[in-house]
């Protein structure tokens, strides 16, 4: 029996947007309710730094929505979604890193609307 895995970037995208959210939100709080004054965003995996790899992992199936879509409204909200979200990751040490925030709803929003969208037909291209 074969187990048939299909690439969809919007369930990916959604998944990482929510991972992104609840390291954000649940993270710090952990520490907070824990006693540690260790700053979150000194955490890295080999090095880089956690933002940095939400941020490449939102990219990757946000291109790939864009890519899969004909409808100019979601290729704008993802673009606008993901560049908030960058934003708030560069400027996470002041009023700014609220944006990442917003773009990571922002994704969640945009691709659970497309994969919607999708379910019906109405965002594949026109060939």
């Amino acid at each position: 029996m074969a187990i048939n895995l299909k690439w969809n970037s919007d369930k990916i995208g959604i998944t990482t947007s929510l991972a992104c959210i609840i390291h954000c939100l649940l993270i710090p709080a952990l520490f907070i309710f824990s006693g540690y004054s260790l700053n979150i965003h000194d955490f890295n995996i080999l090095g880089i730094n956690l933002d940095y790899i939400f941020v490449t992992l939102a990219l990757i199936p946000a291109l790939q929505s864009i890519f899969d879509t004909h409808l100019s409204i979601l290729r704008i909200s993802f673009i606008c979604s993901w560049i908030l979200f960058l934003i708030g990751i560069l400027f996470h040490e002041s009023i700014m890193q609220y944006s990442m925030h917003l773009g990571s709803i922002g994704l969640i929003i945009t691709h659970y609307y497309k994969l919607r969208l999708c379910s019906t037909g109405k965002c594949e291209h026109n060939h």
